[in-house]
């Protein structure tokens, strides 16, 4: 017999009247069409989900026999199989170790497509030119992308405003509209004439962690090129990834490891090493946006670490941003480029600059930067700093050695330890390894936080 609902209980407790329990809802389908595909859909529990038809969650593996449904014993042999099979209310597609050769659209789908034994293992290998992966479908939180390599990829055409129609662009993962989670992939080897040789994020949303973006290509597009990723128009969170070997190699390329175009992203706790741009902004550029650095190892990229510019109003915290080739920080509005206005007002509080092939901090041009405080400044060729002496806001600024390893991190007896200031009004309290700051009397400068 079927448990009483808490309302008939209620009724039962204020009147003795027997109540009568219809059961009909539970013996009969109920007609939805939820899926819009023209044929009758069933929700025999009546819980607004329409029944699943057919296996789910989805399975699919590249050495599987032919004639499979997707159940688990009898898996599909293509990601994109997988995909055209989810019907009803099914939302996971799980892809055994391989390598499978095709184009991954996404469509309108809101599903998890994840790998069964991680990245290193289930490749997804372009066989054409497009990108990798494409999710284009408005599709919010709730999509997934985990543990694929991405490579190989050539980009898609632009579409004529945020991307250039005459190039392709982001070469293993295209994403429009959208806020997926993308998580623990590694996207390399792809090459795009265009932005965004790894991955492009247009007005997306969603959170991009423990991922590695390596040694993918830009070849044509000049300015604003994000080698390794190009964002537009988002206020996402990239966390906790390693953005490595990227290239902006056109002529006047910019943005070797990260290209930011407005938005307000928060880049968080993440290794940001070797990266090249031919142009500037070996590491990372920003444009007209208040995106948020933060706790991020920015070193070894050619020519610079990070490049603000015009409008920009964000904060970089807490980073160590040490042996770039050129500049650590570079703040950049030309006065004869962008006439009329005062250039970047990010704050910059607790960071390292470090050895770097020029300068430590340089204004190229206009600047309006106030906050400059709790840095330290040392070991850079050409000076710590150029052409920012009118900034209010500078205090508690250093110079000395800070002793970093070989990897970057601070060895014992820094005076980098306990000498920053409190951070947390910037929504950051964690180091680059997700350790809670502070650890001492006060919060470490760098991207570390030490006992």
């Amino acid at each position: 017999m079927r448990a009483l609902p808490l309302a008939a209980l209620l009724a039962l407790a204020c009147d003795p009247t027997p109540v009568e329990i219809d059961d009909t809802a539970e013996e009969s389908d109920v007609d939805t069409d939820a899926d819009g595909d023209g044929d009758t859909d069933t929700d025999t529990d009546t819980d607004t989900d329409t029944d699943v038809e057919g296996p789910c969650p989805l399975y699919v593996d590249a050495a599987a026999a032919e004639g499979g449904d997707g159940s688990e014993d009898a898996p599909l042999q293509t990601i994109g199989a997988g995909i055209d099979a989810l019907v009803g209310g099914c939302d996971q597609v799980f892809v055994a170790a391989g390598t499978y050769g095709e184009l991954v659209d996404f469509g309108e789908h809101e599903f998890v497509l994840e790998s069964l034994d991680g990245a290193e293992a289930t490749i997804i290998e372009a066989p054409e030119a497009g990108s990798v992966v494409t999710i284009a479908g408005e599709q919010g939180h709730e999509t997934v992308l985990r543990g694929f390599t991405l490579r190989g990829g050539q980009g898609t055409l632009g579409n004529g405003d945020s991307l250039d129609e005459d190039y392709r662009h982001g070469g293993g993962l295209y994403v429009q509209d959208s806020s997926p989670g993308i998580h623990d992939n590694i996207i390399e080897g792809n090459t795009t004439t265009g932005r965004g040789g790894g991955v492009v994020l247009l007005t997306w949303d969603g959170s991009f962690t423990g991922n590695t973006v390596r040694d993918n290509t830009v070849t044509q597009r000049s300015s604003y090129s994000g080698a390794g990723l190009y964002l537009y128009e988002c206020t996402g969170t990239i966390q906790g990834n390693t953005i490595s070997g990227n290239r902006a190699e056109a002529d006047g390329g910019v943005g070797g490891g990260l290209m930011v175009s407005y938005g307000a992203p928060s880049i968080v706790g993440n290794v940001i090493e070797g990266n090249y741009a031919e142009g500037y902004a070996g590491g990372i550029r920003t444009l007209d946006s208040e995106t948020l650095l933060a706790a991020n190892l920015i070193r070894g990229n050619e020519p610079d670490g990070v490049v603000i510019s015009y409008d920009d109003a964000g904060a970089i915290v807490g980073n160590t941003i040490a042996g770039n080739t050129r500049d650590g920080i570079q703040s950049r509005c030309p006065a004869d480029y962008y006439d009329g206005e005062d250039g970047p007002t990010t704050e910059i509080v607790n960071n390292v600059l470090a050895d770097n092939g020029r300068w430590g901090f340089y204004v190229n041009g206009l600047q309006s930067i106030e906050v400059f405080r709790h840095n330290l400044l040392w070991g850079n060729v050409d000076g710590d700093y150029d052409g920012y002496d009118d900034m209010t806001g500078q205090d508690g600024n250093l110079s000395a050695d800070p002793l970093l390893d070989d990897s970057g991190r601070p060895a014992s007896g820094s005076p980098l330890i306990d000498a920053g200031t409190d951070a947390s009004a910037y929504g950051v309290t964690t180091d680059l390894e997700g350790t809670e700051r502070p650890l001492g009397g006060a919060w470490d400068i760098g991207a570390y936080e030490l006992e």
